[in-house]
């Protein structure tokens, strides 16, 4: 439960009511301990706002950030992903760029929508953030 206040706290004070300086979310999870899943359509962007979510988003999404802590993203496809906050892990099958910050995030992907790149290109600030390969199902 304390992380849990502490999460909230944190989130409120870095994200209260923000996507990114000027972008709208065509669909938003502004909640905390709420499984949802999701259709992205036509390149539509999602955030995700909050603690302790687990959000499965299907389809091309246009874009998803994730903001706050102990959150559980999985998506299909997202040309961009920006992952703030602590303590998050996003799965996600194809994917061209990663922005990072905050603390302890994880982000695992299985391949770069731009097929000549062996990885998605990766920008990370903070602490303890990872972004890694899944590994190959046997």
């Amino acid at each position: 439960m304390r992380h849990l206040t502490v999460a909230l706290g944190l989130f409120a004070l870095c994200f209260s009511g923000t996507a990114l300086a000027g972008e709208r979310a065509g669909f938003t999870v502004d909640k905390a301990a709420q499984t949802v899943s999701h259709d992205c359509s036509d390149g539509e962007s999602v955030v995700v706002n909050g603690a302790q979510n687990t959000v499965t988003l299907t389809g091309n999404c246009g874009g998803v950030t994730v903001n706050g802590a102990y959150n559980k993203v999985s998506i299909a496809h997202v040309p961009d992903l920006t992952v703030n906050g602590q303590s998050n892990t996003v799965d996600v099958d194809a994917v061209a760029k990663v922005s990072m910050s905050g603390a302890n995030n994880t982000v695992t992907w299985k391949k770069a929508i731009d097929e000549t790149k062996k990885a998605p290109a990766v920008t990370k600030s903070g602490m303890g953030n990872t972004v890694k390969k899944a590994e190959a199902e046997e």
